[in-house]
C-alpha cells in the first residue's frame, strides 16, 4: 500500500507522539503525581521557581535566600512552572509535565528542517530519529540530543529546528531576514546560553546562502535583522547583567576564584582551545562512539565541501551555504570569541560574563550529521552509477551500510545515557506485566517517601542537610537545603563571596565521600558528617540508607522516620 504525502506525515506524527509517550511513561512510572526525581540541573532551576513563589520559606537557604541568585535568569521556565504548580501540586511534576512536549517538538522539529532540506518524509524521518539520538560528548562534557528531563536548555533545543526550517524557507528572501533574527532572539527567554552561537551562525548563513540582492540591500537589511534581534534581547541582558558578577574585578580574591571555578566547572571551561581540540580528536579516543568519530566529522566536512564546490542545483547551493555558516557561526561563538574572551578578561583579572559558551560546540553534532547526510542524499546518484560501474558488490551495500551507521549511532548513544537505560527498562517491565505504566524501582519511590515524611514532620523554614545533596529537598518538599554540589555553579556568577564560603564546605565533603567509599570508616564517617551538618545550621539530616538499630549513629541523631533505602533524622546540638 502506498500513502500520499499527507498520510505519511500523518503517520510519521503519530510515531513522535507514541515515542515521547513510551519514553515519559517509563520515566515517570506512577509516580507523576508526586514527582521528586529530577536530575539535580533541572532541579536547581525548580527550586529556584519555588524560591521566587515562595521566598518565604527560603530565608534559612544559603542559595535560595538572596534574590540575585535566583533571579538572574528572566526565563519563559519559571512562570509556565509556576502556573503548572498550582494545577499539579508540586514543582517536580509541573517540571516533568514538559517532557512529552518537548520530545514531541524535538522529534517534530528536525523532521521539519529535514522536510524542508531534503523533500521526502521518509529522509526527514530519518534525520529527526538521527539527530534526537542522544550522543554522549566526553570531550565537552556535556552531551547532545533528546533528554527525559525537560530543562530550559533541552527546551531551547526542542524549539530551535522550527526556527532553522523557517530560516530555510524564508532565508532565500532577504526581506524575511527581521523575521529569522526575531524569532531567534525569542529564544533568549527559554534558555540564553546558546544565543551568542546562534546569533552569529544564522546572521552568517543568510548572508552566505543570499542571492538575487544588491550588496547594500542585504548589508542594510543584516543591520535592520541584527537591531530587531537586540531590541527582543535588551529586557533579559538588563536583567542578566544587573544580577550577575559580569565586568566585576574580584580584587585579591580573583585568583581563588578562577581556580574554584576551574575546579567546579568541566576542564575547558576557561580553557576552550582544549575544548575545541578535544572535540576533533580526543572524542574518538575516549568517547563512546569510538574510531567512528573521526569518520563521521572528516566525511561530514568534505561532503559540506563538496556540495559548496559542486552543487547539483540551487536548492543544494542554498543548503549547503546554510549548513557551512551555521557550522562557522558555532565554531566562533562557541570557540574562536571564548578564546579571546579568556585572554582579555585574564589578562584585565575581571570575571567573564559567560563561563559555558564553549558547551555550544554540541550543535557541531546535528549540523555535521545534517551535512553528511543531505550530500549523500544529493548526490545519492552520482554515487550510485560510480559504484555500480566500478564496484557491483558495494552498491548492494550502500544501503545496509546507512542503516547501520543509523542504529550505531542511536543505539551506542542512547545506551550510554542512563536515564534511557532505566526509561526503557522500566518500558520493558511494565510490558511483560501487560502494562504500560508501573511503579518505579522502590529505591525511587521510597526517595519520594522520605521526602513527604521530610515535608509532614518537619516546620516551613526547617534546615535540611542530606547525605547525597538531593535539591529535591528544595523543590518538592520545600525547605531549605544548607549545601549542595550544585550551587557552586550559580553562585560563580552572582556572589563570589558566597562561592569561596561554599568552596570550604566542598573540600570538606569531598573528603567525607572519600571515606564513605570504606565501610570500616563508617563510625568517623558519620561523626565528620554531622558535624558537616550542625557546622552548616541543619536540623534535620537525611541519610541514603535504612535505620538499623544495631548500627552506630551518633547520639546527635534521632530518627523520625525510616523506609529500605532512606532514613530521618533530627539534629540535636
Amino acid at each position: 500500500m502506498r500513502f500520499d504525502a499527507k498520510a505519511t506525515h500523518g503517520i510519521h506524527i503519530v510515531i513522535f507522539l507514541l515515542i515521547a509517550l513510551l519514553l515519559t511513561a517509563g520515566r515517570v512510572g506512577t509516580s507523576f503525581r508526586n514527582f521528586a526525581l529530577l536530575t539535580p540541573d533541572l532541579g536547581v532551576y525548580a527550586s529556584f521557581a519555588a524560591a521566587q513563589e515562595h521566598p518565604e520559606l527560603f530565608v534559612n537557604d544559603p542559595l535560595l535566600s538572596r534574590p540575585e541568585n535566583i533571579h538572574d535568569y528572566d526565563l519563559l521556565y519559571f512562570p509556565l512552572v509556576k502556573g503548572l504548580k498550582g494545577l499539579f501540586g508540586n514543582y517536580g511534576t509541573a517540571s516533568i509535565a514538559f517532557l512529552p512536549l518537548c520530545i514531541f517538538l524535538h522529534l517534530l522539529g528536525f523532521y521539519l528542517l529535514g522536510w524542508e532540506a531534503f523533500k521526502s518524509p521518509w529522509a526527514a524521518l530519518l534525520i529527526s530519529l538521527l539527530l534526537s539520538a542522544p550522543t554522549v560528548l566526553k570531550s565537552l562534557p556535556g552531551y547532545w540530543g533528546l533528554t527525559l528531563d525537560p530543562m530550559p536548555r533541552s527546551m531551547y533545543q526542542s524549539l530551535l529546528p522550527f526556527v532553522l526550517a523557517f530560516v530555510l524557507h524564508y532565508g532565500r528572501e532577504i526581506k524575511w531576514w527581521p523575521a529569522c533574527m526575531a524569532l531567534l532572539a525569542l529564544l533568549t527567554y527559554v534558555h540564553p546560553i546558546g544565543t551568542p552561537v546562534w546569533g552569529l551562525a544564522v546572521p552568517l548563513g543568510l548572508w552566505l546562502s543570499a542571492r538575487g540582492s544588491k550588496f547594500s540591500a542585504r548589508l542594510r537589511m543584516l543591520a535592520l535583522s541584527i537591531l530587531v534581534f537586540i531590541a527582543i534581547l535588551t529586557p533579559f541582558l538588563a536583567t542578566y547583567f544587573a544580577g550577575t558578577k559580569w565586568g566585576v574585578n574580584t580584587g585579591a580574591d580573583y585568583e581563588k576564584v578562577v581556580g574554584i571555578v576551574n575546579e567546579r566547572f568541566p576542564v575547558g571551561t576557561l580553557q576552550p582551545e582544549i575544548s575545541l581540540f578535544n572535540f576533533f580528536f580526543k572524542e574518538g579516543v575516549e568517547g563512546e562512539i569510538g574510531p567512528l568519530w573521526y569518520v563521521f566529522w572528516i566525511a561530514s566536512l568534505a561532503g559540506l565541501a563538496v556540495g559548496l564546490l559542486w552543487p547539483p542545483s540551487d536548492s543544494a547551493r542554498f543548503v549547503f551555504r546554510s549548513l557551512a555558516g551555521w557550522m562557522a557561526g558555532v565554531l566562533i561563538g562557541a570557540a574562536i570569541i571564548p578564546i579571546v574572551e579568556k585572554k582579555i578578561f585574564a589578562h584585565l583579572r575581571i570575571f567573564p560574563p559567560e563561563l559555558e559558551l564553549v558547551r555550544n560546540l554540541r550543535y557541531l553534532v546535528p549540523l555535521l550529521l545534517f551535512a553528511l547526510c543531505y550530500a549523500v542524499w544529493v548526490f545519492k546518484e552520482p554515487l550510485v552509477r560510480f559504484f555500480l560501474r566500478r564496484h557491483t558488490p558495494l552498491s548492494r551495500w550502500l544501503g545496509a551500510i546507512a542503516s547501520l551507521f543509523l542504529l550505531l549511532w542511536v543505539g551506542v548513544g542512547t545506551m550510554q545515557k542512563q536515564e534511557f537505560v532505566e526509561a526503557l527498562r522500566q518500558n520493558a517491565k511494565c510490558f511483560l506485566q501487560a502494562q504500560v505504566i508501573c511503579p518505579l524501582p522502590p529505591g525511587q519511590t521510597d526517595f519520594i517517601r522520605v521526602l513527604d515524611e521530610l515535608q509532614a514532620r518537619t516546620p516551613p523554614g526547617a534546615r535540611v542537610f542530606s547525605e547525597e545533596q538531593e535539591v529535591a529537598v528544595r523543590y518538592y518538599a520545600l525547605r531549605p537545603l544548607v549545601y549542595s554540589y550544585k550551587d557552586g555553579s550559580p553562585l560563580a556568577y552572582t556572589d563570589h563571596a558566597a562561592l569561596l564560603s561554599w568552596h570550604k564546605q566542598y573540600v570538606r565533603m569531598t573528603e567525607l565521600e572519600r571515606m564513605r567509599r570504606f565501610p570500616f570508616r563508617r563510625k568517623g564517617y558519620l561523626k565528620g558528617l554531622v558535624d558537616f551538618a550542625q557546622d552548616a545550621g541543619a536540623e534535620y539530616v537525611i541519610l541514603h540508607e535504612p535505620y538499623r538499630p544495631e548500627n552506630y549513629y551518633p547520639s546527635r541523631l534521632t530518627c523520625l522516620y525510616t523506609n529500605s533505602s532512606y532514613s530521618l533524622y533530627a539534629l540535636t546540638p
